[in-house]
């Protein structure tokens, strides 16, 4: 991460803007395919992380998540008693 990324995130946290996510933990093999399954207990991704070593003999990266990112740019406006359901449109 740069610097002024950081700069940016920490004035972010102060202004209250990060909501407070589930931390979960993935596994990469190395050569293999795209983590997949979240573990939600260290622990275990530990102990996971050490059978697929052991099964695959690559190296096994456990991959915590630290931040999520989504865009969220919709809004809606009209009357709230009208609903999209109750236009006569068919599609």
């Amino acid at each position: 991460m740069r610097a002024s990324q950081g700069a940016i995130m920490r004035s972010q946290e102060k202004e209250g803007k990060f909501v407070p996510m589930d931390k979960f933990w993935m596994l990469y093999v190395e050569g293999g395919q795209s983590p997949t399954h979240k573990h939600f207990d260290k622990n275990a991704a530990k102990i996971e992380a050490e059978r697929l070593a052991r099964i695959s003999n690559e190296r096994v990266h456990v991959l915590e998540s630290v931040a999520s990112v989504k865009k969220n740019d919709l809004e809606w406006e009209g009357s709230p008693s009208r609903s999209p359901e109750s236009d006569d449109i068919p599609f």
